[in-house]
């Protein structure tokens, strides 16, 4: 498994003073949120991965500032997304507060043209912060913006938020002036810092945990000039108690939150509905993204606590407008809201506009490789820039697979060890899980790859993907759409999808993907396509560079070096991956139209091809028949092409019914070794009075049942069963070589529901009832 650095991330909120006493923690100007780091001694593997939320300053030294601008202004000013067209930031300048400027044009986002979604909103200020019953406001205040994910479309909705809480405080600092009748600014801080802490500004509701955080961090970015502007963060996997108590202790200018977090808060914490009820604006990012996870609800109660619209600002940006959108905001947004679409009409979504392949494999021994070669195409197809997405299913799959690529790409791929990798999944600590994003976000080594689970497929933006693998089938389309959308967002549109599955998967792409234009990749082509790449690449390396290593001799040899390597994979480690498997499929199965049977036995070959050997798990139930819940299932193990757990000739069962014309029919269940229906027979009394299998009792007292044979399980010979004689009876009659007694039939009314059945054991003397 990958090793990270022992680094230790949390979130706090901390004065100046505090500031002051951890130098060796960078941070932002005083009571800033931030994230802190404690500096550690061990070599890290992501030196110029910047932290989540930074400012290259020292904290500890006022005359470091100025020395870290000097340095900043060395670098090239290079727009995060050239837009020539579209206006400059600097024509915001009279309408956008200076500083706010300043952070935009200069330092930290050095940006220079506006994208088209920053574009249409941004122009709308000063007017779209007039309170709605001020003297003259005719504009609409509400906003529903359509704008896919990656076009900047978070600045454009926190630079209207930032500048709405300047102006609401700037009021409350004139109201104060003319109450107080003073203009000690002293004391009119007090009071703009008393009334920042007891309402709020601006509540940003985003979908998970990392696209809230990385909201918060262009949020501190943008206010990086602003005096004691403080930003809050409310997510789910942070102690909830340390983020209220700054909750209650600091300012709330902006706050960030996830729903459930929110919506936990509000019911459960005294006073804080009533405090969340002071919001100013309330602002849906990816809403549709929300709806798609189940937020509606929470969304709504969430409503209900804040102010009725108009007194509201809202904003809802979402990348589609469909019925449940709108439906959601004519129930959130004013009636003369504002909607803005920043998505041609003739475009393409964005996953039809990107190459997508799928992979049909021959065996489950051609997975690793498969995966390792489209790796190396991307490297060689992307030299010096090439960063890949790879999403696996399930949790422990993730794991497994994070070690077992970082352990053979490094040996075969083109880059070689130069390629990072890590790993992001939701077993992972929150604070594991935002330095993972951080670096991956920021990484800029040319060569990267990044295992995942689903924790990275909404609403996260990783600039500069070139390929998302996805290995297996997602849990639904739309979740294949989503982790799609990963890769060619923003002004980067030429990225690429490719789809790996198993033979027993492709159901996948006719039930599920039939609007998706894909096409066909084999294994052969693959590598074709990867030696030719390699070949044109290593012509231009200099014969003996010490820099640069040929990559076609270790592509050719894969198949011998992976051979060489199998086994290493921890057995527990894939017998846990496969029982995570087993149980996602069990849930996927009918999506697929397999059998869990066929299923099991994918996964089983599967297993035996990363550990060279078969694999013996002794599974639930479950994993190994039809769905009984599921109509048209059957109790089958012949047709799913599985062995059965059971041991060989233990039947079934089955019983025989009359039929109508007093003849006999049969029903039974097919043989657990997959041979033709077995039929066991129960054979009702006849008129004629012929006997049963079962005997009833005759006038002798002897009766007899069928005995199934021990050894092959046979149950059509029938052993006698003779009642217990006296204690004078000869030894020699008791055909079990011990001592038979009397049988003695109950006595009616005596109440003994044992009286008359046989027993071992011997009622005591004067008992009623005689020996049982």
């Amino acid at each position: 498994m990958v090793r990270w650095p022992s680094t230790v991330s949390s979130l706090a909120f901390m004065t100046r003073d505090a500031l002051l006493t951890r130098h060796a923690c960078p941070a932002l100007r005083a009571g800033r949120f931030t994230l802190v780091r404690s500096q550690h001694t061990e070599p890290t593997s992501f030196k110029e991965a910047e932290p989540v939320i930074t400012r290259e300053e020292n904290v500890d030294a006022e005359a470091s500032e100025p020395l870290v601008e000097e340095v900043q202004e060395v670098k090239p000013a290079k727009p995060a997304m050239p837009h020539d067209d579209q206006p400059k930031f600097e024509t915001l300048q009279g309408v956008a507060s200076p500083l706010i400027l300043q952070a935009l044009v200069k330092s930290p986002f050095r940006l220079t043209h506006m994208s088209p979604v920053q574009a249409a909103v941004l122009p709308l200020l000063p007017k779209l912060l007039e309170d709605h019953d001020a003297e003259g406001a005719t504009g609409p205040r509400d906003l529903l913006v359509k704008a896919r994910t990656g076009t900047g479309k978070t600045l454009a909705f926190l630079i209207p938020a930032v500048e709405a809480r300047l102006k609401r405080l700037r009021e409350r600092s004139e109201w104060a002036a003319e109450e107080l009748q003073t203009h000690s600014q002293p004391k009119l801080d007090r009071v703009v810092e008393q009334y920042a802490r007891e309402n709020v500004g601006a509540i940003i509701i985003s979908p998970t945990r990392e696209l809230a955080t990385q909201i918060a961090n262009e949020a501190l970015k943008l206010t990086r000039h602003l005096d004691r502007f403080q930003v809050r963060l409310l997510v789910g996997g942070l102690p909830k108690r340390a983020q209220l108590r700054e909750w209650n202790t600091r300012r709330r200018d902006i706050v960030v939150a996830t729903p459930g977090r929110l919506r936990d808060c509000i019911e459960n914490e005294p006073r804080f509905a009533d405090e969340i009820k002071t919001a100013e604006q309330f602002i849906l990012d990816e809403a549709d993204t929300l709806l798609d996870m189940g937020f509606r609800e929470d969304l709504q109660a969430i409503t209900e606590v804040l102010k009725p619209s108009p007194e509201r600002q809202t904003f809802m940006f979402s990348a589609t407008v469909s019925k449940p959108i709108q439906q959601i905001a004519r129930k959130t947004l004013a009636e003369n809201h504002k909607f803005i679409n920043c998505v041609p009409d003739n475009a393409l979504p964005t996953h039809l506009s990107i190459p997508q392949y799928y992979t049909g494999l021959p065996s489950a021994e051609d997975q690793i490789p498969h995966i390792l070669n489209l790796i190396a195409h991307d490297q060689l197809s992307n030299p010096g820039k090439s960063k890949v997405l790879v999403f696996l299913p399930t949790t422990a799959l993730t794991q497994l697979y994070s070690s077992l690529l970082q352990e053979s790409g490094n040996r075969i791929l083109p880059v070689g060890g130069k390629t990072r990798w890590g790993d992001l999944h939701s077993r992972m600590t929150m604070s594991a899980r935002m330095r993972v994003s951080d670096w991956y976000r920021k990484d800029k080594s040319g060569a990267s790859v990044l295992v995942t689970s689903d924790v990275s497929a909404r609403g996260v933006d990783y600039p500069g993907v070139t390929r998302v693998i996805q290995v297996g089938i997602p849990s639904s389309g739309d979740v294949y759409v989503h982790r799609v959308g990963r890769t060619g967002r923003g002004s980067n549109m030429s990225g690429r999808a490719d789809l790996v599955l198993m033979p027993w998967e492709l159901g996948f792409l006719t039930w599920q993907l039939k609007d998706i234009p894909l096409k066909e990749l084999t294994t052969n082509q693959l590598k074709e396509q990867v030696l030719e790449l390699a070949r044109k690449v290593d012509a231009t390396i200099p014969e003996g560079s010490a820099h640069h290593r040929q990559a076609l001799p270790t592509l050719e040899n894969m198949e011998e070096s992976l051979e060489a390597m199998q086994g290493r994979a921890s057995e527990e480690d894939v017998r846990t991956a496969m029982v995570s498997v087993l149980a996602y499929y069990t849930a996927q199965h009918q999506e697929l139209r397999v059998q869990m049977g066929v299923v099991s036995r994918g996964a089983h070959q599967w297993a035996a091809a990363l550990l060279g050997k078969e694999v013996e798990l002794r599974l639930p139930r479950e994993f190994t028949v039809g769905n009984r819940n599921s109509r048209g299932s059957r109790d089958s193990r012949g047709g799913s092409g599985y062995r059965s757990e059971r041991r060989e000739g233990h039947s079934s069962g089955g019983f025989r019914s009359r039929e109508r014309d007093g003849g006999e029919r049969s029903t039974g269940r097919r043989s657990y070794d997959g041979g033709d229906r077995e039929e066991r027979s129960f054979r009702p009394r006849r008129e004629d009075g012929e006997e049963r299998s079962f005997r009833p009792r005759r006038e002798d007292g002897e009766r007899s049942f069928p005995r199934r044979n021990r050894e092959d399980g046979d149950a059509s010979e029938s052993r006698p069963y003779r009642p217990r004689r006296t204690d004078s009876d000869s030894f020699a009659g008791n055909s079990f070589g011990g001592e038979r007694r009397e049988w003695t039939p109950r006595k009616e009314g005596s109440g003994n529901r044992w009286e008359g059945r046989g027993s071992s054991k011997r009622r005591p003397e004067g008992g009623e009832g005689g020996d049982f």
